[in-house]
């Protein structure tokens, strides 16, 4: 049993124990606390934080239940904290956790994960937590399951959050959106995140791209508006039909759709036919060649239909894995010289080109790259800007292959465009809160649940070796 505290007003009190001491300090101190953060095993001993706390503006409250041990999880309910003398609490993060007594209000940030499902009689209870909190500007939430035939939720009139920068919702069949959304009215340019969907039957196709969407019958701000969309293709552990991520914006944010490699092979045509529905000017495309299997079929057709199509986009980002992808993509965005009449150069307005990949990924494709910028040049689509972002997941060639291999990448196209080998591309991320971004073990099904990532931040994985990354400025 250990407890780590710290008694600066400004800096916050952590408890990691539950020994009855500990709680009667917290009491003590009660006046000054900031944040509190307690992780348990035991919701009984949450009773002995009674009292006033004045200033606690955060409080984390993580339950591991010992499932192996016959734990049951209906009935793990917070007991009634500090009796309700939290006047300026704003975030809230329940880990583990059904249901509380607390009449949590004005929150700006919200986190609910009760690891497994909820009960039936939950919306009700996360709707009066939403209600009573307009300026919400985070929420992040498994989704609850509808209400039961006969439950009386009303709807006539939805829940307005016009603050609302993020939304991450999980774990709710594609089928059907998210319960939650038919309640909530979701301002325009809100970034939102579906997270570890699945799909009771399998998908033939891309068919539900546009389905993973609110319906008609939630108050969402025009999607039509998206200027930015991030497309990663990317197998899912969750599922046996896995639809991994969808996080969509506003004009001012980002739309990012992550989408398993099912997509390859059965409705890749199909998803990428969808992005010409949007006046797209930004967009980034990744991949992890990995998890995947090969893919017999070229994409080079679905690639050039949609660039077709994006007559607005002013920036592509490539993060390939995939030779055959990556190659796809470069080939996509010029026609043939010898076609008679020339074909209408793909993306007319494109002049910024990143690129990030393994160093002999790069290496092999740069003669096509550089007969594809030649190409448009000599059409008068200039390409203005060319990024590359080399990494080896070998660390001898850390100091041989990689500084080689970035030097005649630059040399390769130096005079042809503004061409610069980077670190790291830079990105205007929008930042989750710090608390968000921990781990969350599954002890039941021993895998780990990640909330979802938004540029810059990273998320770290045991399964990936960890990318050596080379720097130059050329």
């Amino acid at each position: 049993m250990s407890s780590q505290t710290n008694r600066s007003k400004s800096r916050p009190l952590e408890i990691y124990t539950r020994t009855d001491g500990v709680y009667k300090f917290v009491q003590a101190h009660s006046h000054h606390l900031r944040r509190l953060q307690i992780d348990c095993d035991s919701l009984d001993t949450l009773s002995n934080l009674t009292g006033s706390y004045p200033h606690l503006e955060e409080l984390v409250i993580s339950y591991y239940l010992d499932y192996e041990d016959g734990g049951e999880e209906q009935d793990l309910a917070v007991p009634l904290l500090f009796l309700d003398q939290i006047p300026h609490l704003c975030r809230l993060i329940l880990r583990g956790i059904y249901s509380w007594f607390d009449s949590f209000k004005n929150l700006t940030q919200l986190l609910l994960d009760p690891k497994l499902k909820w009960p039936v009689d939950s919306l009700p209870r996360i709707l009066d937590v939403l209600r009573s909190s307009p300026t919400l500007e985070v929420l992040i939430l498994k989704d609850p399951e509808e209400p039961e035939r006969g439950t009386f939720v009303d709807i006539t009139n939805k829940i307005e959050l016009p603050h609302l920068k993020r939304l991450s919702l999980s774990d709710f069949d594609v089928s059907n959106s998210p319960a939650i959304t038919k309640f909530i009215s979701i301002p325009r340019g809100c970034c939102m995140s579906y997270v570890a969907l699945f799909a009771s039957i399998p998908l033939a196709s891309a068919t539900n791209f546009k389905a993973l969407f609110p319906g008609d019958n939630a108050s969402v701000g025009p999607l039509q508006n998206i200027k930015s969309l991030e497309l990663r293709f990317d197998p899912s552990y969750s599922a046996e039909y896995p639809l991994d991520t969808v996080n969509v914006s506003g004009p001012s944010g980002a739309f990012h759709c992550d989408l398993p490699y099912l997509y390859r092979t059965t409705g890749f045509d199909e998803a990428m036919s969808h992005l010409i529905q949007f006046p797209l000017e930004e967009l980034w495309m990744s991949d992890n060649a990995r998890y995947s299997p090969s893919v017999a079929q070229s994409s080079r057709p679905a690639f050039r239909k949609a660039f077709a199509g994006l007559s607005s986009l002013e920036k592509l980002v490539l993060e390939m894995e995939a030779d055959d992808l990556l190659l796809d993509a470069i080939g996509a965005l010029y026609p043939s010289l010898h076609l008679d009449p020339l074909p209408i150069i793909p993306s007319p307005r494109l002049h910024r080109l990143w690129i990030t990949g393994q160093a002999e990924l790069l290496y092999q494709v740069r003669e096509s790259l550089l007969s594809c910028i030649k190409n448009r040049h000599t059409r008068g689509h200039v390409i203005h800007e060319l990024r590359f972002q080399l990494y080896t997941l070998k660390p001898d060639d850390l100091n041989s292959l990689l500084p080689n291999a970035a030097k005649e990448l630059v040399d390769t196209f130096r005079g042809v465009v503004e061409v610069v080998h980077v670190g790291r591309l830079p990105t205007d991320g929008i930042p989750l809160p710090p608390s968000t971004q921990s781990i969350f073990h599954y002890p039941i099904e021993n895998d780990d649940i990640w909330w979802p990532e938004w540029r810059p931040w990273k998320r770290p994985s045991k399964k990936r070796p960890q990318k050596a990354m080379y720097y130059i400025n050329g």
